[in-house]
């Protein structure tokens, strides 16, 4: 091996154990890695390991202070927490209010009670009234995706967003770079040329364009400050179904009117000047993206985000409040089923209390690789006594449903990347109503899934409980 290579293969072992801080499970895992393929592993670790993308920390760790009456309100509702006089909550509320508490402090997450909430449970639903509320906007369409397609669908809302931009609304635009390696830059050249804003996330150099760390999740979209949309459905053909290898695609989106839009208007805003350093005057920029109308809605909810740039895993840290807080039920619907420790132990806890435990994954998988590591845990979650679905198609929805109470819907896939290494957001709803209707579309997909039972996941050949094996020791580098 020549001396470039070792001394390449040695540093990189010394950033592992010394410099980069991990989870000593992941370091565990990558020192093994390195030590038996030196030559790949030290590559994996260029495109997967490095936990230090250079300017992660410098430009996603500033705070924005565009709205002061938001923050004003934050620092009012831990005012009312910490003097016992929770005012601020909706009776039906007030069980959780332990969880609200903690998605304030460590995600400055305003809860608001006046929400009206929209269950989008498929691409069809979702693109229609999407495509409905951008054309009725009056002032600002900003526009979030971690893949945007240059397909039919992909077309269709460009061509949409060139008009409004012709029509002298504001229109912003960002996608991930990663996300998007198939769809040229030529895909938004007439929204561009009409007005339109559009930014690539995290673009250059070469390297960070191929390292899969670091990526924006999140899918947002927030029209004139009033209605907002949050959930699992990218803009791509594939999400109606059109991909012949998965289907059918099962998926579910969020459609939000209320005072919770302010907060995922504010998480774009955030991002936007992080990438592009805009300064804005905060007295302008709360006029043009804020709403200041009253609104009528009856459900109590809070926008969570999470990433690199959190010192907390702000969505993970809601999960486990959910899982150990359960009474009678929970279910989980995750297209990637890779859980750390604290999850893992989470679910146990839940069922082993005598709560009902479901998780659904896919049946039919997008990631071979990721799905094994899936498999392998799916057969310690039979052991203790939770039982697992697999949906007859490709299930990317991401929602946890607890007590037919509370539920979360968003951007958050149940895996060690989605806790930690990608920008993600969340909707937690604390409306019983709402999360009974999540409850009860998880137990109608039930039909359309065959259960897993342990007798016959005992049965798997070797090689395919080999290859589980494999991939779950490197899931902590997933």
């Amino acid at each position: 091996m020549p001396f470039v290579i070792i001394l390449l293969h040695f540093v990189t072992l010394i950033i592992v154990l010394f410099a980069e801080r991990k989870r000593p499970v992941s370091t565990i895992s990558w020192v093994f890695t390195l030590i038996f393929l030196p030559v790949l592993g030290v590559l994996l670790y260029i495109f997967l390991g490095t936990a230090r993308y250079v300017n992660v920390k410098r430009k996603f760790g500033k705070k924005m202070h565009y709205d002061k009456a938001y923050r004003r309100i934050i620092q009012e509702q831990l005012e009312f927490i910490e003097q016992n006089r929770p005012n601020f909550c909706d009776p039906a509320s007030l069980p959780y209010l332990d969880m609200i508490t903690m998605h304030i402090r460590t995600s400055e997450s305003l809860y608001s009670d006046d929400n009206k909430l929209t269950l989008l449970p498929s691409a069809q639903d979702k693109y229609a009234a999407l495509f409905r509320d951008i054309r009725a906007a009056k002032k600002t369409v900003n526009v979030m995706y971690y893949i945007f397609r240059n397909d039919h669908i992909g077309n269709k809302l460009v061509d949409l967003l060139t008009q409004k931009a012709k029509e002298g609304i504001e229109v912003r635009l960002i996608y991930d770079s990663f996300g998007n390696l198939k769809t040229p830059a030529k895909t938004f050249r007439r929204l561009k040329a009409a007005g339109g804003q559009v930014i690539k996330f995290l673009p250059q150099p070469f390297l960070n364009l191929l390292r899969v760390n670091y990526r924006n999740h999140r899918k947002i979209v927030v029209i004139d400050g009033e209605i907002g949309y949050v959930g699992g459905i990218n803009i791509g053909d594939e999400y109606l179904g059109l991909d012949k290898t998965k289907t059918p695609w099962r998926d579910t989106h969020l459609r939000i009117e209320g005072s919770s839009v302010a907060t995922l208007q504010l998480r774009f805003l955030m991002d936007w000047q992080h990438l592009t350093d805009e300064k804005m005057d905060d007295r302008a920029a709360v006029k043009k993206f804020f709403s200041s109308r009253k609104f009528d809605g009856s459900s109590a909810m809070q926008i969570v985000s999470s990433g690199p740039d959190s010192p907390a895993q702000q969505i993970k840290y809601g999960f486990i409040k959910m899982m150990t807080g359960a009474k009678k039920s929970l279910f989980i619907q995750t297209p990637y089923l890779i859980p750390d420790d604290t999850v893992l132990d989470a679910l146990k806890i839940a069922v082993n209390s005598g709560v009902d435990v479901r998780v659904m994954i896919p049946g039919i998988p997008d990631k071979k690789f990721v799905y094994y590591a899936t498999l392998s845990y799916v057969e310690e979650l039979l052991q203790a006594g939770i039982r697992v679905y697999a949906y007859n198609g490709f299930l990317h929805s991401k929602m946890v449903v607890a007590d037919h109470a509370i539920s979360t819907l968003g951007t958050t896939n149940m895996d060690l990347r989605g806790f930690s290494l990608a920008f993600e957001v969340n909707a937690f709803i604390y409306d019983p109503d709402f999360s009974d209707q999540c409850a009860q579309m998880f137990l109608r997909d039930i039909e359309c899934c065959r259960e897993l039972d342990l007798k016959s996941f005992h049965k798997r050949s070797f090689w395919s409980k080999m290859k589980e094996s494999i991939f779950r020791l490197l899931s902590p580098l997933m």
